[in-house]
């Protein structure tokens, strides 16, 4: 599980780099696992798979996800700033 949601953009860069450890060097080849990403709700990364390089490249794509979530999230909180002013 990526929380893209609260950790700090900052922090994400090593959170990533921990889970392709942990998955190069805990996870056995007979280990079924799924990868999800909580940024704006629950998203299904990478199905259950027992491919360390599908899992691997899963925790590489979630960069992109993290910053649409963190640009949407900024977004959001633009408009409502704005709205407020307006008032």
């Amino acid at each position: 599980m990526l929380d893209a949601q609260t950790t700090e953009g900052a922090n994400l860069k090593h959170v990533r780099d921990g889970m392709t450890k942990y998955i190069r060097e805990r996870i056995s080849d007979s280990d079924s696992v799924a990868l999800f990403a909580i940024s704006g709700g629950l998203q299904l990364l990478q199905p259950f798979t027992q491919d360390k390089a599908k899992l691997i490249s899963a925790v590489e794509r979630a960069d992109s996800i993290s910053t649409l979530s963190k640009t949407s999230e900024q977004r959001s909180i633009n408009e409502s700033i704005a709205a407020l002013r307006i008032n």
